[in-house]
């Protein structure tokens, strides 16, 4: 047997005291087959590590073989495959761990040997890394028998340094619920094959402590729900919550808040005008979709119905501008504002003819249609006019479009006429 510290020293370190967050585990003849387990519950707190004094081993393991397993969850450990925990101290023949290696596989002694000698006196022994059996609530301890091979019983007392057992608290009007500073846990025993249980629970203490007035059987836990008001306007939230006997800081009874992290928002906001279109007051919508929004940071806007970026004179006051509308107001203003084509300074054209697209008063296109066509005067209907122009979009009876006659009264004279000898010249 190989024993790397004094006994009588580690004796003296178990006779220290234990700290108030342990948790301290007596076994009797507790019987363990050959890898089996039993589980420490309710713990709570930070597991940092264990302390022994083994002082009588039974059948067929040795002192060496007591171990104590962390897993992950409530599946008790199993010594071979698969392995499952997360870490354990003892088992010098048993490997309980997912990833054996130092970190996680520690000894009560020398890992090269075992350990036959009782009493068999450890610790405390720390894990490489705690355990938060508080947060990780899914965490399991397990004592268990590391000889995977055969069948025994341990004596011993175990303490779990940095946790707790389960909390009772005074249940004085018998209701069922509890109040008041809890009574903490810290012994557990088994022996033979019972399950480890806790000892010291006071007499009319129950497990909780949700009773809103434990004085009064009629009432009982908290129905309320409060909800969290972290800008302070009075208004809350439900993202965040609270069940409570009383109402907590911080909390309200109505959960109205679109926004809770802005005390100008709420649902008795004002809705002002804003380049983030926030909905100051909660109602679902904001700035121009809200007809309530605030008329100081509104803006008149003309009205383009047409899209042909010129304004009637209806104007309309909006926080941002909205479509079918211009910032400015036209001068002089659309006198159509249902066809685009019409407009102040629109092209005329033939083709539309009767209709005043520039709106100047006048609808006959043919003196300013663009793509009018210049008529002459032919007044000897030799095809050959003469005079002033006259712009129309059809043919003017009587009317030819050239002026190239030189005597517009005398058909036999214009460009195209035979030069004859007479006496006129």
């Amino acid at each position: 047997m190989k024993i790397t510290n004094s006994l009588v020293a580690l004796a003296a370190a178990m006779l220290a005291p234990v700290a108030a967050a342990d948790v301290t585990v007596t076994l009797t003849n507790r019987s363990l087959n050959g890898g089996a387990s039993v589980v420490v519950p309710s713990l709570s707190g930070t597991l940092t590590g264990v302390s022994l004094n083994l002082t009588a081993v039974g059948g067929a393991p040795y002192s060496s073989d007591f171990t104590v397993v962390v897993t992950p969850g409530s599946v008790a450990p199993v010594g071979g495959t698969p392995k499952i925990g997360l870490a354990q101290i003892g088992g010098w023949w048993g490997d309980f761990v997912l990833d054996s290696n130092a970190n996680t596989r520690l000894y009560w002694g020398d890992k090269a040997s075992s350990e036959t000698a009782v009493p068999l006196v450890r610790g405390p022994v720390n894990f490489t890394s705690s355990f938060n059996l508080t947060t990780n609530s899914a965490y399991r301890v397990w004592i268990t028998n590391g000889y995977t091979n055969g069948a025994g019983s341990f004596t011993a007392t175990v303490t779990l340094h940095g946790v707790s057992g389960p909390s009772y608290y005074a249940d004085n009007d018998g209701d069922g619920f509890g109040a008041g500073t809890a009574t903490v846990l810290t012994s557990a025993s088994s022996s033979g094959t019972a399950a480890i249980t806790y000892s010291g629970i006071p007499s009319g203490y129950v497990t909780n402590n949700s009773d809103c007035d434990d004085t009064n059987a009629a009432i009982g836990v908290a129905t309320t729900t409060y909800y969290r008001d972290a800008d302070g306007d009075g208004y809350g939230t439900s993202a965040t919550t609270q069940v409570a006997c009383t109402q907590p800081s911080g909390y309200v009874t109505n959960n109205t808040d679109c926004n809770d992290g802005n005390a100008a928002i709420n649902p008795l906001g004002t809705e002002v005008c804003d380049s983030l279109n926030a909905d100051e007051d909660c109602n679902g919508v904001a700035d121009n979709n809200d007809s309530g929004a605030d008329a100081d940071g509104k803006t008149t806007f003309y009205v383009d119905a047409d899209g042909d970026t010129h304004t009637t004179s209806a104007a309309g006051s909006f926080c941002d501008l909205p479509s079918g509308y211009r910032a400015a107001l036209s001068n002089p203003v659309d006198c159509n504002d249902g066809n685009a084509a019409v407009y102040p300074g629109a092209p005329e054209t033939c083709a539309n003819d009767g209709t005043d697209n520039d709106c100047d008063g006048e609808a006959n296109a043919d003196s300013e249609a663009s793509n009018s066509v210049a008529y002459y005067v032919d007044g000897d209907s030799d095809n050959y006019g003469a005079g002033s122009a006259t712009m129309s979009c059809t043919a003017i009876s009587g009317s030819v479009t050239n002026n190239t006659d030189c005597n517009d009264s005398n058909a036999a004279i214009n460009p195209g006429a035979t030069e004859v000898c007479d006496a006129g010249n």
